[in-house]
């Protein structure tokens, strides 16, 4: 959910441009592809888990680091009349690859290149050939494509005028839902949301703008691989920045993600443990020409 958000967000580059006038007020449209589209995007994130247990005075620790990029050209092959995504794109993954403490090993997307097809609510995925794809292909596809049932983007930002420095508050029971796995309890009553409109301006005659969203999610519990209560002041939150167009004339986008998340605890046999994981998810999309036709 949390690339999914992130990809939502992503509408955009940073440039340097005119300023809009501070009374303007932007509304965000959607970007429509057409057949023959193609984009490059870049996924990348970075994070770090840091545990600690403390025994009878004694202080074990351990720490876990982790990287991941996947990058790939995605092109329109179809669209439906009056929809704004494509229903059927091809994708052609350039790298995909996750390091974990300096070990380097290759995804199973690494050099695929993929159909994408989508049928009612669900997705088929095969290859250039209309073939089904091997087990860890279509697995780590139908891992990311599950979760697409609706535009993240919708539930974060509101599409209706904003002004630069406007804020509004997120649908937090909403967004418990969709960013807290099956892994934790999270008390709903105190989760906290909020997005800002922090800037608008013009580049080569088109709208741009720039948003911020915080979302604090405290957690109770966490039920996998075990059931543990968690102490107060256990939680998650998310920091996001994106920018971009804003008036769907331009695919290009970056967004920027912080996650946090701390869990204090109780072990078997009355030690004291505490887990903090930090990361960062960066996300960009690039409009590449048309593909030459012969």
């Amino acid at each position: 959910m949390i690339r999914l958000l992130c990809g939502a967000l992503c509408v955009g580059l940073v440039v340097v441009a005119g300023r809009a006038a501070d009374d303007e007020t932007v509304t965000l449209k959607d970007y429509k592809y057409k057949v023959g589209d193609r984009t490059r995007i870049t996924d990348q994130d970075q994070s770090i888990m840091r545990s600690v247990i403390i025994r009878d005075e004694t202080r074990e620790e351990k720490i876990e680091k982790k990287s991941k990029i996947v990058m790939y050209v995605s092109e329109t092959l179809a669209i439906k009349e009056g929809e704004t995504k494509p229903t059927r794109f091809k994708r052609t993954y350039e790298k995909a690859e996750e390091t974990v403490d300096g070990e380097t090993t290759k995804l199973p997307l690494d050099g695929k290149t993929v159909v994408i097809e989508k049928i009612g609510d669900k997705y088929k995925f095969t290859d250039e050939n209309g073939k089904r794809l091997a087990e860890g292909v279509e697995e780590a596809l139908d891992k990311e494509f599950k979760k697409k049932k609706t535009d993240p983007a919708d539930d974060y930002i509101p599409k209706r005028p904003l002004k630069v420095g406007e804020s509004w508050k997120l649908n937090t029971e909403k967004m418990v839902k969709d960013v807290v796995t099956d892994k934790f309890i999270a008390d709903k009553r105190r989760a906290t949301g909020s997005g800002t409109l922090t800037r608008a301006y013009l580049f080569d005659g088109r709208k741009y703008g720039g948003f911020e969203i915080k979302l604090d999610i405290p957690i109770t519990e966490m039920t996998d691989p075990i059931k543990i209560k968690l102490k107060p002041g256990s939680a998650m939150s998310m920091h996001m920045l994106a920018e971009g167009n804003v008036d769907g004339t331009e695919p290009d986008g970056v967004a920027m993600m912080r996650m946090s998340m701390l869990m204090l605890f109780e072990v078997p046999g009355g030690a004291e443990a505490s887990i903090r994981v930090d990361g960062v998810l960066t996300m960009t999309t690039e409009a590449l020409p048309p593909r030459k036709r012969d």
